[in-house]
Protein backbone atom coordinates (compact mmCIF):
# COMPACT_ATOMS: atom_id res chain seq x y z
CA UNK A 1 0.00 0.00 0.00
CA UNK A 2 1.11 3.78 -1.24
CA UNK A 3 0.69 6.57 1.37
CA UNK A 4 0.06 10.03 0.14
CA UNK A 5 3.15 12.29 0.13
CA UNK A 6 3.04 15.36 1.98
CA UNK A 7 2.53 17.40 -0.88
CA UNK A 8 0.04 15.57 -2.46
CA UNK A 9 -1.87 16.31 0.83
CA UNK A 10 -1.34 19.92 0.28
CA UNK A 11 -2.17 20.01 -3.62
CA UNK A 12 -5.78 18.31 -2.33
CA UNK A 13 -5.97 21.05 0.30
CA UNK A 14 -5.42 23.62 -2.43
CA UNK A 15 -7.96 22.25 -4.69
CA UNK A 16 -11.10 22.09 -2.02
CA UNK A 17 -10.70 25.57 -0.92
CA UNK A 18 -12.36 27.80 -3.56
CA UNK A 19 -11.46 31.49 -4.11
CA UNK A 20 -13.49 33.48 -2.94
CA UNK A 21 -14.67 36.90 -4.42
CA UNK A 22 -15.66 40.11 -3.55
CA UNK A 23 -18.64 39.94 -6.14
CA UNK A 24 -19.77 36.86 -4.44
CA UNK A 25 -19.60 38.83 -0.56
CA UNK A 26 -23.00 40.29 0.60
CA UNK A 27 -22.69 42.97 2.92
CA UNK A 28 -26.11 43.52 4.95
CA UNK A 29 -26.96 46.38 7.01
CA UNK A 30 -27.25 46.03 11.24
CA UNK A 31 -30.67 45.47 12.32
CA UNK A 32 -31.17 48.81 14.12
CA UNK A 33 -32.16 48.29 17.67
CA UNK A 34 -34.62 50.84 18.61
CA UNK A 35 -35.19 51.54 22.75
CA UNK A 36 -37.88 49.10 24.43
CA UNK A 37 -40.03 50.99 26.91
CA UNK A 38 -39.66 47.82 29.31
CA UNK A 39 -36.20 48.27 29.19
CA UNK A 40 -34.42 47.76 32.86
CA UNK A 41 -32.54 50.44 34.40
CA UNK A 42 -28.92 49.09 35.25
CA UNK A 43 -28.27 48.44 38.86
CA UNK A 44 -26.48 51.16 40.56
CA UNK A 45 -23.02 50.56 40.63
CA UNK A 46 -22.46 52.24 43.96
CA UNK A 47 -22.19 49.33 46.68
CA UNK A 48 -21.96 50.28 49.86
CA UNK A 49 -20.52 48.13 53.20
CA UNK A 50 -23.01 47.59 55.96
CA UNK A 51 -23.12 49.72 58.57
CA UNK A 52 -22.11 48.82 62.12
CA UNK A 53 -24.82 49.56 64.79
CA UNK A 54 -23.08 52.01 67.05
CA UNK A 55 -21.51 51.13 70.26
CA UNK A 56 -23.89 51.07 73.73
CA UNK A 57 -23.12 54.26 74.69
CA UNK A 58 -23.37 54.93 78.78
CA UNK A 59 -25.32 57.57 79.41
CA UNK A 60 -23.81 57.89 83.06
CA UNK A 61 -21.53 60.58 83.42
CA UNK A 62 -18.23 60.19 85.37
CA UNK A 63 -19.29 56.38 85.86
CA UNK A 64 -16.10 55.48 87.71
CA UNK A 65 -15.60 59.05 89.76
CA UNK A 66 -12.46 59.05 87.77
CA UNK A 67 -12.83 62.83 87.57
CA UNK A 68 -14.03 63.18 91.68
CA UNK A 69 -17.12 63.29 92.10
CA UNK A 70 -18.19 65.35 89.07
CA UNK A 71 -22.05 64.97 88.13
CA UNK A 72 -22.72 63.00 91.41
CA UNK A 73 -24.93 64.25 94.58
CA UNK A 74 -23.53 63.11 97.23
CA UNK A 75 -25.12 62.35 101.24
CA UNK A 76 -24.13 60.97 104.19
CA UNK A 77 -20.08 60.10 104.40
CA UNK A 78 -18.17 59.49 101.32
CA UNK A 79 -14.87 60.47 99.40
CA UNK A 80 -13.40 59.36 95.79
CA UNK A 81 -10.36 57.18 96.22
CA UNK A 82 -7.64 56.42 93.88
CA UNK A 83 -6.12 53.53 92.85
CA UNK A 84 -9.02 51.41 94.12
CA UNK A 85 -8.51 47.97 94.48
CA UNK A 86 -7.73 47.02 90.86
CA UNK A 87 -9.28 49.83 89.61
CA UNK A 88 -8.50 53.63 88.70
CA UNK A 89 -10.81 55.00 91.18
CA UNK A 90 -13.96 54.68 93.46
CA UNK A 91 -16.56 55.73 95.85
CA UNK A 92 -15.58 55.03 99.15
CA UNK A 93 -19.29 55.05 101.09
CA UNK A 94 -19.16 54.35 104.72
CA UNK A 95 -22.65 54.08 106.44
CA UNK A 96 -24.05 53.58 110.02
CA UNK A 97 -27.21 52.80 111.61
CA UNK A 98 -27.17 56.89 112.38
CA UNK A 99 -27.29 57.99 108.48
CA UNK A 100 -27.38 57.16 104.85
CA UNK A 101 -24.83 57.33 102.08
CA UNK A 102 -26.17 57.79 98.48
CA UNK A 103 -24.75 58.68 95.34
CA UNK A 104 -27.30 60.35 92.42
CA UNK A 105 -27.55 61.76 89.20
CA UNK A 106 -30.05 63.02 87.02
CA UNK A 107 -29.48 61.10 82.97
CA UNK A 108 -30.86 61.55 79.94
CA UNK A 109 -32.55 58.83 78.25
CA UNK A 110 -35.11 57.64 75.84
CA UNK A 111 -38.45 57.05 76.12
CA UNK A 112 -39.41 53.05 75.67
CA UNK A 113 -35.92 51.81 75.23
CA UNK A 114 -34.35 49.38 77.45
CA UNK A 115 -31.21 49.76 79.44
CA UNK A 116 -29.08 47.55 81.28
CA UNK A 117 -28.13 48.55 84.64
CA UNK A 118 -25.33 47.82 86.79
CA UNK A 119 -22.70 49.01 89.51
CA UNK A 120 -19.27 47.26 90.83
CA UNK A 121 -18.94 47.02 93.98
CA UNK A 122 -16.65 46.03 96.63
CA UNK A 123 -17.39 45.11 100.45
CA UNK A 124 -14.61 46.87 102.93
CA UNK A 125 -16.45 46.32 106.18
CA UNK A 126 -19.24 45.48 107.67
CA UNK A 127 -20.79 45.06 111.20
CA UNK A 128 -24.96 43.89 111.05
CA UNK A 129 -26.24 43.38 107.79
CA UNK A 130 -26.59 45.93 105.10
CA UNK A 131 -28.67 46.54 101.33
CA UNK A 132 -28.09 48.85 98.75
CA UNK A 133 -31.51 50.25 97.24
CA UNK A 134 -30.81 51.90 93.53
CA UNK A 135 -33.63 53.44 91.88
CA UNK A 136 -34.54 54.86 88.42
CA UNK A 137 -37.26 57.58 88.63
CA UNK A 138 -38.86 58.98 85.78
CA UNK A 139 -38.57 62.58 85.59
CA UNK A 140 -42.27 62.76 83.86
CA UNK A 141 -44.54 60.51 85.40
CA UNK A 142 -42.84 59.82 88.47
CA UNK A 143 -42.69 56.16 87.80
CA UNK A 144 -39.68 54.12 90.20
CA UNK A 145 -38.24 51.38 89.37
CA UNK A 146 -36.54 49.52 92.64
CA UNK A 147 -33.31 47.20 92.72
CA UNK A 148 -32.77 46.08 95.99
CA UNK A 149 -29.21 43.85 96.89
CA UNK A 150 -29.35 42.78 100.08
CA UNK A 151 -25.35 43.08 101.05
CA UNK A 152 -23.72 40.22 102.43
CA UNK A 153 -20.16 39.43 104.74
CA UNK A 154 -18.56 37.52 102.07
CA UNK A 155 -15.21 39.08 100.04
CA UNK A 156 -14.22 37.50 97.47
CA UNK A 157 -10.97 40.03 97.23
CA UNK A 158 -12.23 41.78 93.98
CA UNK A 159 -15.07 43.65 92.61
CA UNK A 160 -18.41 42.47 91.81
CA UNK A 161 -21.57 43.36 90.04
CA UNK A 162 -25.01 44.49 91.05
CA UNK A 163 -27.20 44.51 87.67
CA UNK A 164 -31.01 45.23 86.40
CA UNK A 165 -33.11 46.26 83.62
CA UNK A 166 -35.06 49.52 83.03
CA UNK A 167 -36.94 50.96 80.69
CA UNK A 168 -37.18 54.90 80.27
CA UNK A 169 -40.93 56.26 80.53
CA UNK A 170 -39.00 59.60 79.43
CA UNK A 171 -36.04 61.87 78.68
CA UNK A 172 -34.66 62.11 81.83
CA UNK A 173 -33.83 59.41 84.43
CA UNK A 174 -32.97 60.34 88.07
CA UNK A 175 -30.29 57.61 89.22
CA UNK A 176 -29.95 57.20 92.87
CA UNK A 177 -27.81 54.59 94.82
CA UNK A 178 -28.42 54.43 98.50
CA UNK A 179 -26.54 51.82 101.24
CA UNK A 180 -28.23 51.50 104.93
CA UNK A 181 -27.12 49.52 107.24
CA UNK A 182 -28.02 47.62 110.99
CA UNK A 183 -24.54 48.54 112.72
CA UNK A 184 -21.54 49.74 110.11
CA UNK A 185 -20.42 48.92 106.59
CA UNK A 186 -17.80 50.40 103.97
CA UNK A 187 -18.31 49.61 100.44
CA UNK A 188 -16.19 50.73 97.10
CA UNK A 189 -18.37 51.15 94.12
CA UNK A 190 -17.22 52.19 90.32
CA UNK A 191 -18.81 51.77 87.70
CA UNK A 192 -22.18 52.68 87.41
CA UNK A 193 -23.34 51.95 84.27
CA UNK A 194 -26.85 52.50 82.40
CA UNK A 195 -26.73 51.23 78.71
CA UNK A 196 -29.34 50.46 75.75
Amino acid sequence: MKFPTTASILALGLALVSPVSAANCKLSKPASVSPSSSSSTPASSSSSAPVAPAAPTNVVKNPDFANNAAYWALTGSSSVISPCVGKDSCLDATDSSDYTTSFSQTVTTVAGTTYSFSVDYYLQSLSGSATLVCTLTDSVSGGVTTFTYSIDGYNPGYFQAYTGTYTALSDTTALQCTLSTTIFAELYFTDVILIS
